[in-house]
């Protein structure tokens, strides 16, 4: 994908931005799309709070009912602490350094809080969780997490990987004849990477991925044999 437009040129990132896509060895809009998700963290079905084991990543789905305040500042260090519950119970969210994301949380709205549950109990705690506003919905699904840098963040890779997918035509990218794809179920290359990117669901990924998979193999193959040749 070495024709595609060079990453500057994606909304939002220009020269500076694209120097830290760069360490990551993304340089243009066809690498950015290529980039896959190292994980995915599952906000399809939270758990209530009295259920959600202790020391292990969970989704909870919570409202605030206590505001975010200050509550220890300490060479450098801020520490915000902020109060959701559920019908099960209450959870207290600890934020270091995330003077945005804790008096950013509305007292009465309802979000999707993910990450490993501590405290005791009696009393649990998620510690700089990662936050999805509600609006609504159930469940969040799955969300992608990136190898990164220092400088970039999930949120920004999220927004440019899915700024690149609505700008880049995909369609034209397809390497494997239509032939090859009835015979072993795979999907278009187009909806592989929508769905590796943005799963609509687990069956989603799994078939997104079983595309990449079996293409990334193939142009392995090949390589091979040229290399025996």
């Amino acid at each position: 994908m070495s024709s595609s437009p060079d990453i500057q040129y994606i909304k939002g990132v220009g020269p500076s931005k694209a120097r830290l896509f760069n360490k990551l060895g993304i340089f243009s809009v066809g690498d950015l799309v290529s980039f896959y998700p190292r994980g995915y963290m599952d906000l399809s079905a939270p758990t209530p709070i009295d259920e959600a084991p202790l020391f292990t990543k969970a989704c909870i789905k919570a409202c605030i009912v206590n505001p975010a305040k200050l509550i220890k500042r300490y060479k450098g260090m801020e520490i915000y602490k902020a109060g959701a519950a559920d019908d099960s119970g209450e959870i207290t969210l600890i934020f270091f350094n995330q003077k945005y994301s804790a008096l950013n949380l509305q007292t009465g709205r309802d979000y999707f809080f993910y990450g490993a549950v501590g405290g005791n109990l009696i009393k649990k705690e998620l510690v700089n969780p990662y936050i999805e506003p509600c609006e609504g919905r159930c469940g969040a699904g799955l969300v992608p997490v990136y190898p990164t840098t220092s400088g970039l963040s999930q949120k920004l890779i999220r927004k440019t990987v899915l700024q690149a997918l609505n700008e880049y035509d995909c369609q034209n990218t397809e390497v494997l004849r239509e032939d090859v794809r009835m015979k072993y179920s795979l999907s278009q290359r187009e909806y592989a990477l929508h769905n590796i990117h943005n799963p609509k669901d687990g069956a989603a990924l799994e078939m997104a991925r079983k595309r990449l998979v079996f293409e990334d193999m193939l142009i392995f193959n090949g390589a091979l044999q040229q290399i025996k040749k």
